[in-house]
């Protein structure tokens, strides 16, 4: 099971360049997270909600390849899609696109739901799964 194709929009600044001008290499993780988060939010998965159900989301392995620069004031969409979802270890894919179509960067994540009290992986709540096949 998945949760289809999610999009979400993101313009680079001057603060996100290196010295050689373009996206640096630790940003694509932090806008990877950004649609992450935002998906999870629109899904009804809030921080708050995370917490109050005592699981959180947790990150077991990102690989991410860089195809193409990503410059100043490119306009890009990210794309994600959790997968595996029945499984206590999920696939999350994103894939970086700029305005003109070009794809500069995917990721591919392992990622699962941790308990926050006994401290490792979850199963997956049905209400959780319902909601990500919305």
């Amino acid at each position: 099971m998945d949760s289809g194709w999610f999009e979400y929009k993101c313009l680079i600044t001057e603060t996100m360049i290196d010295i050689m001008g373009h996206l640096n290499h630790a940003r694509y993780l932090t806008i990877f997270e950004e649609s992450r988060w935002q998906l999870c939010f629109d899904k009804g998965f809030s921080m708050e909600k995370m917490q109050s159900d005592g699981i959180g989301f947790v990150i077991l392995d990102a690989y991410i390849r860089y195809s193409k620069e990503v410059k100043n004031r490119d306009l890009l969409t990210i794309r994600t899609r959790f997968s595996n979802l029945e499984e206590k270890i999920w696939i999350v894919d994103h894939e970086m696109i700029r305005a003109d179509g070009t794809v500069c960067a995917t990721a591919q994540l392992k990622a699962g739901l941790f308990d926050l009290k006994a401290r490792r992986l979850a199963n997956p709540q049905a209400s959780w799964l319902e909601r990500f096949k919305a």
